[in-house]
């Protein structure tokens, strides 16, 4: 069976079986052994640098990253402060601790990821 057939068998499972099978996966993947951890991982880098090469995927500068990061972390621990506004934000957009807009993400009661 191929993988894409077994993603379609997959996906006609019923969504608590799906979700115990996603479990036994993850936790299977604890029995790995390190060496087996590394390799995989080395794929995995292997396949990302292969990406940005090709040109399919761009670089985000750490910077960008951790101000993302952060803007989705401060979303999901305070959406439910309706008084949150952009103007109480200034000193945290001129530090850059958060980014600039950050309130008006937050104050759509988001789910905690940034747009």
């Amino acid at each position: 069976m191929s993988r894409e057939e077994l993603e379609n068998e997959i996906k006609k499972l019923p969504p608590k079986e799906r979700a115990e099978l996603a479990k036994w996966i993850v936790e299977s993947l604890d029995e790995l052994s390190e060496s087996e951890i590394v390799a995989l991982w080395a794929e995995e880098a292997e396949r990302r640098l292969d990406e940005l090469e090709q040109g399919l995927v761009t670089e985000i500068p750490a910077e960008e990253v951790l101000r993302r990061a952060r803007a989705v972390i401060l979303c999901s621990t305070l959406p439910s402060i309706p008084t949150l506004t952009q103007r109480s934000l200034r000193p945290f957009s001129s530090t850059r601790l958060v980014p600039r807009g950050w309130g008006r993400r937050c104050s759509r009661k988001s789910s905690g990821r940034s747009p």
